[in-house]
């Protein structure tokens, strides 16, 4: 409408997940997100875990690992919501990343429009 661009994007919720191989949560169902982006970035190194990474169903190739994403520590894993993706299962260590979703100010109400028509699929 007009106004600075920048002022139209926001991050509307971010929080640390944490992975543990021996209790609580190991992995994270498939799933598609309500906002117009999603991103994670790894909180630790690739060698304190095994397994994990997030997974995308567009990836899946019938079972094998190749359809989850590993990101080494610091990096950032940015992907439309609507995708379908999850976190895949780790199996050894303990797996910390933050999760954060975008919203675009004037497209808010499309996305989560947009979110319950595919949240089936």
């Amino acid at each position: 409408g007009g106004g600075d661009a920048r002022d139209a994007i926001r991050v509307s919720e971010a929080f640390v997940v944490k992975y543990n191989a021996s209790s609580g949560q190991r992995e994270l169902r498939p799933h598609r997100d309500g906002c117009v982006l999603s991103f994670n970035i790894a909180l630790n190194d690739l060698h304190e875990y095994e397994g994990g990474g997030t997974y995308f169903r567009a990836l899946d190739d019938g079972g094998s690992d190749a359809s989850a994403l590993r990101s080494p520590k610091g990096h950032l894993l940015c992907h439309s919501s609507a995708l379908m993706h999850g976190g895949h299962p780790i199996t050894s260590g303990v797996r910390y990343i933050l999760v954060g979703f975008v919203l675009l100010e004037d497209y808010q109400n499309w996305a989560m429009r947009f979110m319950k028509s595919v949240w089936d699929f």
